[in-house]
C-alpha cells in the first residue's frame, strides 16, 4: 500500500471511530509499528488529527463542549487558567486534576501548543 493510501485509511478510520490505535493499524494495513508512527506524526503535522501515545485521535475531541452556566467564579477561574497557560511550552507533558479550572485551562490553549496533557478526571455533561 503506498503512503497517501494508508493515510487516507488512517484518516478514514478516525473519522469513522475518532480514534485509531497504532497496533490496529499495523494488522489492519500489514506495515510495520515504525510505519505507523511516521504516518501519524505527518498526518499530526498537517493538521489532520491529533496524535496521542498509541494512536491518533479525532479533532472532534478538540472541540468538546462543557456548559458554563452554574459554574461559579467563572471569571477567576479563566483568569487562572490563562495566567497558567503561559508557563506551559511545546513539548511538555502536564498533570491535571479535573475540574472546571481545567476546562477552562483546555479552552485557552492556543491552538498552536504542542504539549501533552494527562488528566484524571474531565467533567461530565448531560
Amino acid at each position: 500500500m503506498l503512503k497517501k493510501e494508508r493515510q487516507a485509511y488512517i484518516l478514514h478510520q478516525v473519522n469513522l471511530h475518532n480514534k485509531v490505535l497504532s497496533s490496529s493499524l499495523c494488522t489492519e494495513i500489514n506495515v510495520s509499528e515504525d510505519t505507523i508512527r511516521r504516518d501519524l506524526q505527518e498526518l499530526a503535522d498537517e493538521g489532520k488529527v491529533i496524535k496521542v501515545h498509541g494512536g491518533a485521535l479525532s479533532y472532534s475531541f478538540n472541540q468538546v463542549y462543557f456548559p458554563t452556566n452554574g459554574v461559579y467564579s467563572q471569571n477567576q477561574k479563566k483568569t487562572i487558567a490563562q495566567k497558567a497557560i503561559s508557563y506551559i511550552e511545546n513539548g511538555m507533558f502536564v498533570l491535571t486534576s479535573g475540574g472546571t479550572t481545567i476546562i477552562e485551562m483546555a479552552r485557552s490553549r492556543p491552538p498552536q501548543l504542542k504539549a501533552t496533557f494527562i488528566s484524571g478526571s474531565i467533567p461530565r455533561h448531560s
